[in-house]
């Protein structure tokens, strides 16, 4: 087994500097955003991408959407607002982005 180590993985988030247009993972979609869209979502508070490297070369990438975050607080929130049977529904706002 070889450890993390010493195969020199680290994980990075993407940020404005971070040197992308070596990466290829064969598709033209994912190569496409990575090098030309990730830095605008990360930009417009739209996504975090994260890139998972081996020594200097990007091996993999995946990215968190914001847009998401607000519905599944919201849905918390109603579920724990479930007392003996009754729903009580918070009207929390929510824009979708």
């Amino acid at each position: 087994m070889i450890s993390i180590e010493e195969q020199n993985l680290q994980f990075v988030r993407l940020n404005e500097d971070t040197p992308i247009s070596s990466f290829d993972c064969g598709d033209i979609d994912l190569n496409d955003f990575l090098q030309n869209d990730a830095k605008n979502y990360l930009m417009s508070m739209l996504a975090v991408t994260y890139l998972l490297k081996i020594g200097n070369e990007i091996a993999a990438y995946f990215c968190l959407s914001y847009d998401g975050l607000p519905h599944f607080i919201l849905l918390i929130k109603r579920i724990r607002s479930t007392v003996c049977g009754i729903t009580i529904i918070s009207k929390t706002p929510s824009n979708p982005a």
